[in-house]
């Protein structure tokens, strides 16, 4: 049979005029002839094109295209997707690249751009995620310094006229609209005192995601010396106990610089506790406070429970620790409160390495977790949604750079993270998705902020300075905007 017959038979049973027959090979010569669906036992039903045709109507397009039925038609799509749909989603506010370009044009011999672009944008960067433009031209790094987050400085002065354009695109998701409930990109620290014991209501602020020195927040309400870290927050609201000694409670709102305002009151005059929070309730282990002889006690059965976002006082939680420590630290990814490390007693030589979870939304006492690489006290820990980190402090009287890290969810000994950049105790930390911030306390790093990447163990990395001296401070951290 030639190639030509073969082809003719298959055309012939393609052929939506032969659509009633079938293709078949002959059992004696092994040629393809078609066979009449008709003979064929239990013949299928055929669906040929002007079948299709006529169910695949324009009825049945516009059902398929209206609003009113399963989709959307075209002018209706351009009446959604318009000039403000496009821009919130251009924009590094919105959901889509977060691409922004500034653009000046130089002045001869100028080496710094900042402040207000030829757009009326000021600039504002993380570290990495810019390119910079000379005349269209990319520089490389080299030459320039793009550090501060804030400003470009050229290695060589612009020609008067020159174009630089700085094109930045959003780094990646690290607290501002992301599952943390509880932090986000913008740090506040608080509090503290410095070398004469002076009182410290000062607020100092900066950027997570981008390296640099604190910026002036505002002030607490008291000026007085806040004691070690235990701090409260939602990404929009942070709580802080406001002095030592005292039950008062002060909340800003990170978006907003500027003074405190009074939240409440503490259960007790407090000096030490260690808190985290869910986003919703926030709870504090007092774990030194005074009683109403004004006593010094630690008991693990004070746990004060307030809901950030709204000022009242401080509740009675209704469940206990199992340990009594002082000088403990706290920290939650949301879902688990831990409190860990302290001291047994009121000595430095008396210090535990035990930690303990509880969780917000069980009615149950506190559990055993595991436990520290080793005891210590007066020192910081904060937690994003998978890892609690633990740094400095005191073991048995002597300072201490150890960095301990463990997974909240999983219950289970810490591990050895890496190590700070010197020995000291009496710091806060608090973190956004990323990165964590350490701030204050120690010996000579009073003003120091220091930072680790809590996906990746290793030494801390320096950050910047506080606007002054700060020793038994805290911290916490939410949305700029």
């Amino acid at each position: 049979m030639s190639l030509n017959r073969r082809l003719a038979n298959l055309g012939n049973v393609i052929d939506s005029a032969t659509t009633g027959h079938f293709l078949s090979k002959g059992d004696s010569d092994g040629q393809f002839s078609t066979v009449a669906y008709s003979s064929i036992v239990g013949t299928p039903t055929v669906l040929d094109s002007a079948l299709t045709s006529q169910l695949v109507d324009s009825s049945y397009v516009q059902l398929r295209q209206t609003s009113s039925a399963a989709g959307l038609d075209s002018a209706l799509i351009t009446t959604l997707v318009d000039s403000s749909y496009v821009a919130a989603r251009a924009g590094s506010g919105g959901g889509g690249s977060g691409f922004v370009k500034y653009q000046y044009t130089a002045t001869q011999g100028q080496t710094t751009f900042q402040d207000s672009a030829s757009s009326g944008a000021t600039l504002s960067y993380s570290e990495d995620y810019i390119l910079v433009h000379y005349n269209g031209v990319a520089l490389p790094s080299s030459d320039y310094t793009a550090t501060s987050g804030s400003s470009v400085v050229l290695g060589t002065g612009a020609d008067s006229g020159a174009i630089v354009s700085i094109a930045k695109w959003s780094a990646p998701s690290s607290g501002g609209a992301s599952g943390m409930s509880n932090g986000g990109d913008r740090a506040v620290h608080h509090g503290g005192y410095n070398t004469g014991s002076l009182a410290k209501s000062r607020l100092d602020y900066w950027s997570i995601p981008t390296p640099g020195n604190a910026a002036d927040f505002g002030d607490l309400l008291v000026a007085e010396r806040n004691y070690q870290n235990g701090n409260l927050s939602n990404k929009t609201r942070g709580i802080y106990s406001v002095a030592y000694n005292t039950k008062d409670l002060n909340y800003i709102t990170f978006a907003t610089t500027g003074s405190a305002t009074d939240f409440g009151d503490l259960t007790h005059k407090i000096y030490n506790f260690a808190a985290g929070s869910n986003g919703t309730i926030g709870l504090m282990q007092l774990t030194r406070y005074r009683d109403g002889s004004d006593n010094l006690i630690h008991d693990p059965a004070i746990i004060d429970k307030v809901t950030i976002a709204t000022a009242g006082n401080a509740t009675d939680f209704g469940y206990t620790m199992s340990v009594a420590t002082l000088d403990a630290t706290g920290l939650s990814d949301g879902t688990t409160f831990i409190k860990a490390g302290g001291a047994s007693s009121n000595s430095c030589s008396n210090t535990v390495n035990n930690i303990e979870k509880m969780t917000f939304d069980t009615s149950a006492n506190g559990s055993d977790f595991g436990d520290l690489t080793s005891t210590r006290y007066a020192f910081c820990g904060s937690a994003n949604l998978t890892y609690g980190i633990f740094a400095g402090g005191q073991s048995a009287c002597t300072n201490i750079n150890t960095i301990d890290y463990i997974t909240v969810a999983t219950p289970g000994n810490a591990t050895d993270f890496g190590d700070l950049s010197a020995a000291y105790n009496g710091h806060t930390a608090c973190c956004n998705e990323v990165r964590m911030t350490i701030s204050g306390g120690g010996t000579t790093n009073w003003t120091n902020i220091e930072y680790v990447t809590m996906a990746t163990p290793g030494n801390s990395t320096d950050f910047g300075d506080l606007l002054g001296d700060s020793i038994d401070p805290g911290a916490n951290s939410g949305n700029a905007s």
